[in-house]
């Protein structure tokens, strides 16, 4: 049966994906809430549908739902007491498509205080005034949330990236780390993110490992060319190739010797997966420094 919640559910996401930016006007912040919800509340009652297709209905007994389901295996509809003649199609209210999904959907189970405020914010753009909305916690849940939920339902429901965000996946995973409220937190987005394009560039593609090992040992020849900077290589933390690490290297000077008394990480880039680091708390949260300091007597 086909379960078409699930369908229009991704639609009305993809929608929000779109809509999201860093420049977003009020009514811009309440059109893409307004789209997150609808889709996933149409997502909830699409992984109910796909378990049992009578869960999402108010009235769930096989004399309401018998006739709505499955009007053309029924072999008569005349004088059947066993069936209702006029069915109640009410479908379950977002709250209770929560309540129920949750015992199945690990994804809903993780977010379930999220959903309810989502939740809460549809029904005040729905029946309420605009100006009872939180912009600010709207905006928040959009700006910060929105990528780890959907991608969250994303894997749970074996959906492909672009059927979710569109073209936008990539600036929705800059603006989630963007606004997370921890470096862990924004760490593991970014990595998370570069693993996969690190599987979607190498899927199929057998000269990929070849010419990025090639153009990996073409930069850092150039840049250990250079004085005062070195590169060395490490393991990625996203897709586990062979990372470049720039170094740059302090040095004092006593008697015309040049004396290196420090080296300290600049940055990480990975062609692999195109992961780069150059936050200062991202280095420290990875403890690059900590990787490369074994590399200062060889210098």
């Amino acid at each position: 049966m086909k379960n078409e919640y699930q369908n229009d559910g991704i639609q009305f996401l993809r929608r929000a994906s779109e809509s999201v930016s860093e420049e977003m006007s009020v009514q811009e912040i309440v059109e893409a809430t307004l789209f997150l919800a609808l889709g996933i509340e149409r997502i909830l009652k699409g992984i109910l549908f796909a378990i049992n297709p009578i869960y999402i209905y108010k009235l769930s007994e096989f004399k309401n739902t018998a006739p709505i389901l499955y009007p053309h295996l029924m072999t008569s509809k005349v004088d059947n007491k066993e069936v209702s003649s006029s069915p109640d199609c009410d479908v379950l209210t977002f709250r209770q498509s929560l309540s129920r999904a949750r015992v199945f959907s690990p994804t809903t189970a993780k977010h379930v205080s999220l959903l309810v405020s989502l939740s809460n914010y549809r029904d005040i753009i729905v029946h309420n005034v605009i100006s009872a909305l939180d912009i600010g916690k709207a905006q928040t849940l959009l700006m910060r949330d929105l990528y780890v939920l959907l991608n969250d339902y994303r894997e749970e429901l074996n959906v492909e990236p672009d059927e979710i965000f569109g073209s936008h996946q990539r600036k929705l995973v800059s603006i989630s780390i963007t606004h997370q409220d921890s470096v862990k937190d924004r760490l593991a987005i970014k990595l998370d993110f570069h693993r996969r394009q690190w599987e979607k560039f190498s899927a199929g593609n057998a000269d990929f490992v070849s010419k990025m090992r090639k153009r990996s040992d073409y930069i850092k020849n150039k840049i250990n060319d250079k004085y005062e900077t070195y590169v060395e290589e490490i393991e990625c933390p996203a897709c586990k190739n062979e990372a470049l690490v720039t170094i740059e290297v302090d040095f004092d000077y006593c008697e015309g010797q040049a004396i290196a008394t420090g080296v300290f990480v600049s940055d990480l880039q990975c062609l692999y997966c195109q992961l780069k680091i150059d936050e200062y708390d991202e280095m420290d949260a990875l403890d690059l420094n900590e990787l490369i300091s074994n590399e200062a007597s060889n210098i």
